[in-house]
């Protein structure tokens, strides 16, 4: 049984601990969206080091080398691109609307 007794208590805590998606898509659309984000940084991280390794073995000039060495780091960077934002509160959201619909 909760410990919340009054029905005020219950709302106020309902509206401070649920969460909603924020984000303007579908709330069931993340569950393939947020893998397939993951999977296509992931590629492109792997596609860019492959570029720069082929870049290196074909041709062995210092310059080359040292370029392909800071487009490694520059991938390494892309990878970090994809992020998860977390859901915001009921009481959030439900003012998002509020403000959208006047």
């Amino acid at each position: 049984m909760s410990k919340l007794k009054a029905p005020q208590e219950k709302k106020q805590a309902s509206l401070t601990k649920d969460r909603r998606n924020d984000y303007g898509e579908n709330s069931k659309a993340s569950r393939k969206n947020i893998p397939r984000s993951k999977a296509r940084a992931k590629r492109s991280y792997r596609r860019g080091i492959h570029q720069a390794l082929h870049v290196e073995t074909t041709s062995r000039e210092e310059s080359v080398r040292g370029r392909s060495e800071t487009r490694i780091a520059d991938q390494k960077l892309q990878l970090l691109e994809f992020r998860k934002y977390p859901d915001i509160a009921l009481a959030e959201h439900i003012q998002k609307q509020k403000r959208r619909r006047e």
